[in-house]
């Protein structure tokens, strides 16, 4: 019998992404949102029925424009993916990375 090749094996699937709301999580103080890859977003706005966070790696020059909006309690990514950037997680998840 041949080994199976790399083609052969059928990736598995990504678990699904997880969030958690931390509450004072920012320098400010103010709430943080952390998904289960190890990405960070603060609080942006909300309207009445909506939470929009924003990525919380904003610098001048290529800042990361990922969103994720919060709705009856679940949360939704945005069209905009994370970077893969180590400088976008947060530092207690990159030690676990």
């Amino acid at each position: 019998m041949d080994d199976p090749t790399p083609m052969d094996i059928d990736p598995l699937p990504a678990p699904p992404v997880t969030y958690e709301i931390v509450e004072e999580g920012s320098k400010r103080r103010c709430k943080k949102l952390i998904d289960s890859t190890g990405y960070s977003y603060t609080f942006k706005e909300k309207t009445k029925t909506t939470d929009y966070w924003q990525c919380s790696i904003r610098p001048k020059e290529n800042p990361c424009r990922a969103t994720v909006k919060e709705k009856d309690g679940s949360f939704i990514p945005g069209r905009i993916t994370p970077t893969t950037t180590s400088q976008s997680l947060e530092p207690s998840l990159q030690q676990r990375l």
